[in-house]
């Protein structure tokens, strides 16, 4: 004649069965929440990458202008400002006078990024020789 043990039955399988579900499936989650939340980041990551190399091109593009302006007129001293698709930059100001030693302080802004540069020039003319060129973090 069988006997049953009463500590193991048939619904115990059933429990353990469900409780396994269970464990693996919040295991699961968990990890596809981690996933989710580290590809945000990279993602928030390589965006402010992408806002400061185009701010910093815009800055070239700011220093390039100040010193067609100042080829023009050794008078010029800023204002100028260059609005482009993705951002703007404007020349901050022109130190110095004549056409020696001068520096331009520019700043551009992309989204969230603000990026600045103090870029001296030993002359002025033609051509014009950038003798440092400096990210700064203000004038």
């Amino acid at each position: 004649m069988p006997t049953h043990s009463p500590l193991h039955s048939h619904d115990d399988n059933g429990y353990i069965l469900l409780i396994s579900v269970l464990v693996t499936g919040a295991l699961a989650s968990s990890i596809a929440v981690a996933l989710l939340t580290l590809s945000s980041s990279v993602l928030q990551t390589a965006q402010v990458q992408q806002e400061v190399s185009q701010a910093r091109a815009l800055n070239d593009a700011c220093v390039e202008e100040a010193i067609i302006q100042l080829e023009r007129d050794t008078a010029y001293s800023g204002g100028t400002t260059l609005t482009l698709t993705n951002g703007s930059c404007v020349v901050v100001s022109v130190e110095g006078s004549g056409d020696v030693n001068r520096v331009v302080n520019v700043e551009s802004t992309v989204g969230r990024t603000t990026q600045r540069v103090s870029a001296t020039l030993s002359s002025v003319g033609h051509p014009s020789v950038v003798s440092s060129w400096q990210r700064v973090a203000d004038f």
